[in-house]
């Protein structure tokens, strides 16, 4: 995950398959990888907590 939008906060995380969350409070530019090491169904989220728009890219590698 990289972000890079000022000082604007955001949450990203994984949503695991047993629903559990993992997440990073962000501020600021952000570069961060996340480590699967059980086989699963995983969902990414980005939860906007500063109120306006905000960019965030993404990529994974299997």
């Amino acid at each position: 995950m990289r972000y890079c939008d000022g000082y604007k906060t955001v949450k990203v995380g994984l949503v695991e398959s047993d629903n559990s969350v993992r997440y990073i409070n962000v501020s600021g530019n952000a570069y961060h990888i996340f480590e699967i090491n059980v086989t699963g169904t995983y969902r990414v989220f980005v939860e906007n907590t500063s109120g306006t728009d905000v960019k965030v890219e993404g990529s994974y590698t299997r």
